[in-house]
């Protein structure tokens, strides 16, 4: 008796296993059949009139470059665009040119780190009677999709085609055969990690992108996918490239402005989106990843950043590589305090495309702050702030 008692518990807690093994299969089956459709789901879209603008709002659950097709309703999408911000975010803020007392459909085309495309639903936006805050989506149709187009030469008049190839920067440059929007993407495998785009909201054909904060001595993957008026997209060829040796590098010693060294982010005059922890928040000029970054929030050379130590440090050099946005958002000289206020220096930063150190004549701190003195405006930031020196005894 005992026995079979036994035998039928068994039995059940086999059976239970075998349900749970299934119903746990079939969950990530049916997770994985449509990616696209999970990814909107998680997302937050909307249309809102501000300041006679109309813009489109999406909050995303994964950092993304996007870019938005739209056109009267009934009528083919004739209008392309995107934020004018060239690596991936997941607050995107993005002005639309429509016009009063229409009716129009927006599809949205999101950009994954390892180059996954998710082409969203049709939403249908209402602006016949647009009043401020109000959301203006009024329904959506259609399902979500994974997109996949085949490489090759389609959509391109040139391959994209790396040049200047230093030990952490280099140039890719494509055209076109009509005006597009372009997502280029590059990492040490072929699920890349990185995306870049030049800092455009229309379409144009003649792209020309400027790669910064790779390592020395690495071999990258890379490819480019295109995007036109219409929606549709063209892959290219993926190539390969490897960045040159470091050379001439003075040793400062250890970086007490990082994170990994136990510092931290004490103040900052604006984070872009106003998300401290956002895509482009303070904490990324201290986290030693120069492929992300902290942008303001159009502050121009209004912008500070303020830094706690980990604790009081003699400091003896500071190093500073700016963001850059093209023709905006370039940072030309810093001046650089202790949190008390005295002046460490000012110093000129001649270009965007590297770290820049310099030695200070030694002063003691635990707190640092630099400020942006002269800059191209807009979206000033950095990619990397350090601080060297020794611990004080």
């Amino acid at each position: 008796m005992k026995s079979s008692y036994r035998s039928n518990i068994y039995s059940r807690q086999i059976l239970l296993i075998i349900s749970l093994v299934f119903l746990l299969t079939m969950t990530s089956t049916a997770q994985g059949e449509n990616p696209a459709e999970r990814f909107f789901e998680n997302s937050d879209v909307r249309v809102n009139y501000e300041e006679e603008n109309f813009v489109l709002k999406l909050d995303t659950p994964i950092p993304v470059l996007c870019a938005v097709n739209f056109g009267l309703y009934g009528e083919n999408y004739d209008n392309l665009t995107a934020m004018n911000m060239i690596s991936p975010a997941q607050d995107h803020d993005i002005r639309l040119e429509m016009k009063a007392g229409q009716q129009y459909r927006v599809v949205l085309t999101a950009f994954t780190r390892d180059h996954k495309i998710f082409r969203s639903r049709v939403y249908r936006i209402s602006t016949k009677t647009p009043t401020e805050g109000e959301n203006l989506v009024e329904d959506s149709s259609g399902k979500a999709r994974v997109m996949n187009p085949e490489a090759g030469e389609k959509g391109f008049l040139s391959q994209p085609e790396v040049t200047d190839i230093g030990s952490s920067n280099l140039k890719i440059s494509f055209t076109s055969k009509t005006d597009t929007l372009a997502s280029t993407a590059l990492g040490e495998t072929k699920q890349f990690g990185r995306l870049i785009r030049r800092p455009n909201t229309n379409p144009f054909r003649g792209h020309e992108i400027n790669v910064l904060g790779l390592e020395p001595a690495r071999e990258y993957f890379t490819e480019t996918i295109l995007i036109d008026n219409r929606g549709n997209l063209y892959r290219s060829n993926t190539e390969t490239f490897s960045t040159l040796e470091q050379k001439g590098q003075t040793d400062y010693g250890t970086n007490w402005a990082s994170l990994d060294s136990g510092a931290s982010v004490k103040a900052v005059s604006s984070n872009w989106g106003n998300n401290p922890d956002g895509t482009f928040g303070a904490k990324n000029a201290i986290d030693g990843d120069p492929g992300t970054e902290w942008s303001s929030q159009s502050e121009g050379n209004d912008a500070w950043i303020e830094i706690e130590l980990p604790e009081r440090i003699n400091i003896t050099a500071i190093g500073f590589w700016t963001r850059t946005m093209g023709s905006t958002g370039q940072i030309s000289k810093i001046r650089v305090t202790t949190g008390k206020g005295k002046i460490i220096g000012e110093f000129l930063i001649p270009s965007a495309t590297e770290l820049h150190d310099y030695s200070v004549t030694p002063t003691s701190a635990d707190q640092v702050r630099f400020e942006v003195v002269e800059s191209t405006g807009g979206n000033t930031g950095a990619r990397e702030i350090k601080v060297y020196g020794t611990k004080v005894e």
